[in-house]
């Protein structure tokens, strides 16, 4: 894929129906930045949704070249003349696999048609040559605890399609993400009438799955079968990971040593043996058993998509992808349409500044620091570049400084751009994850009255919009300088805490706070924020 530029296409649900919160959508845009590498640089953005009341959000997140949101008003009436099979297919509607929702029919279809308007948003732009990622806008995962990122890698070769590999795949192939040149984009501008014609059995889909045998299927061991099962799959990472780390340990000549590595090495070529499948084995087509499975589980996604690339001769150019095929490490990442921020820090020497607006990864639209009977405003204009101005506090006190700064971002109409308060600038040049910030940086513009506490204390419950984010208990205290929020409530907050005479203030609105395995923001000295 080296000097490829790529395509996002993006479809389905932002908030999908009957769900609650925003967080598989925020899970999704902070997942699909971390995956990109940096030698496949992100050209264009298409967006499809059936979510219009979000219409906003996704402009102001992804910044999307062309965008089609409209209002789902179709029921498909096209499934009232095949009674059969969208009945039957419904009423236990369940998958071989725990990792598939249930879904409806009429959901189906609605992801189908999505993706297929939103590919033709991306065949109307002079593309070019290119990759093209598909996904969801959750990445097709959810509320899922374990999530799967999209895999690419610059050093893939360009001509094929890439899905995401898994012990079910003779049942059918993930759908959650795909990766293909552009070329083979077009295919998929009639996926949602192929969906339809197989749930109206206008095609073979059903007489296949459910009768005379799946294609490219064969029956799994009972230890396959086993290992589908979440607890199977912990045991089986637990035992694994003892194996590997008594073997690492028994290296050099001595006696214990080989005959541990002597037991061992069997049992670990076991446990890391793939799953076989009919469509990894070399095992004939013809030499299969023929695979059946009951009708009720027919209305699956993953099965429709595997008959839609079979049906359209694209299985050879087909190469399935797990997350251990690649080193992490070459994962980069590339930032979506970052946001513009306005960085408050208590103090800073002339070279901390030099070197904060030369590397910030994210833009910085205003620089405020809060020296001891000033504040000096660094802004920057497309103009003039960056400008100096000295703006005079009326004392010492941190708060009339902050309210000073405060003011001056609500008179430069920079009110609705979020705010980071932090110590100092190596602190935010120390950022552990910067998808995730330029995520929490864009939720915090788009909900306007939301304050973010970086301390993580006094958490109370798990927030429903966001990743990572509690209520905070009323109990709770934080300092203001470490701190997330727009101008307009900020100034409310700093008036409250000038009348309180206290940089600490006690958590009783819209506030929230970050708790993260790993801290987004530590000091020097190893404290976490």
């Amino acid at each position: 894929m080296a000097g490829a530029k790529l395509t996002l296409i993006l479809s389905g649900f932002i908030q999908a129906p009957g769900s609650e919160g925003l967080l598989p959508f925020w899970n999704g845009f902070i997942d699909i930045q971390k995956c990109l590498p940096n030698q496949l640089p992100l050209e264009q953005i298409v967006a499809h949704s059936w979510n219009s009341e979000f219409s906003s959000l996704v402009k102001s997140v992804y910044g999307p070249n062309d965008l089609a949101i409209e209002q789902q008003n179709c029921s498909f009436p096209q499934l009232a003349c095949s009674v059969e099979a969208p009945t039957q297919i419904e009423v236990q509607s369940e998958k071989l696999s725990e990792i598939w929702d249930p879904i409806s029919a009429s959901r189906l279809l609605a992801n189908a048609y999505s993706r297929s308007k939103a590919v033709q948003l991306a065949q109307e732009l002079e593309t070019g040559y290119g990759q093209a990622l598909l996904t969801n806008w959750d990445i097709g995962q959810g509320n899922a605890v374990t999530r799967q990122r999209p895999i690419l890698d610059a050093a893939l070769p360009t001509e094929y399609l890439y899905l995401s590999s898994s012990a079910d795949v003779d049942e059918g192939y993930c759908d959650n993400w795909a990766v293909m040149p552009l070329g083979l984009v077009e295919h998929f501008t009639d996926f949602a009438d192929f969906v339809m014609a197989s749930l109206v059995k206008e095609n073979s889909y059903l007489e296949k799955f459910s009768r005379t045998g799946w294609p490219r299927a064969q029956r799994q061991s009972i230890y396959a079968n086993l290992l589908k099962h979440p607890l199977a799959q912990g045991i089986h990472a637990g035992i694994s990971c003892a194996v590997h780390e008594v073997l690492t340990r028994a290296q050099g000549t001595a006696f214990f040593s080989r005959v541990i590595r002597r037991l061992l090495t069997p049992l670990n070529r076991f446990l890391q043996r793939p799953t076989i499948t009919a469509e990894n084995s070399c095992i004939e087509t013809s030499k299969q058993s023929k695979l059946i499975f009951p009708l009720s589980k027919a209305l699956n996604g993953n099965s429709i998509l595997k008959y839609f690339l079979l049906s359209k001769g694209l299985r050879q150019k087909t190469r399935f992808l797990t997350c251990s095929d690649f080193s992490s490490a070459s994962q980069t990442g590339q930032l979506i349409n970052p946001a513009a921020l306005v960085l408050i820090v208590e103090d800073a020497d002339d070279s901390e500044i030099s070197t904060l607006l030369a590397e910030s990864p994210l833009p910085l639209s205003s620089v405020y620091q809060l020296q001891k009977h000033r504040v000096i405003e660094h802004r920057f204009s497309d103009q003039s570049g960056w400008t100096i101005s000295v703006l005079d506090a009326t004392s010492k006190d941190p708060i009339d400084k902050l309210t000073v700064a405060l003011n001056a971002i609500t008179n430069a109409s920079a009110d609705f751009q979020p705010i980071l308060l932090l110590p100092s600038v190596k602190q935010y040049l120390a950022c552990s994850d910067w998808f995730y910030l330029n995520a929490l940086l864009k939720y915090v513009a788009w909900s306007r009255s939301n304050f973010v506490s970086l301390d993580g204390m006094g958490k109370e419950q798990i927030f429903k919009d966001f990743p990572d984010l509690y209520t905070a208990d009323e109990t709770a205290t934080f300092r203001c300088f470490n701190l997330i929020a727009t101008a307009a409530p900020m100034l409310e907050l700093v008036r409250e805490l000038h009348n309180s005479e206290s940089e600490h203030q006690n958590i009783g609105r819209k506030f929230f706070t970050i708790s993260r395995r790993v801290p987004l923001f530590c000091d020097l000295s190893g404290h976490k924020k």
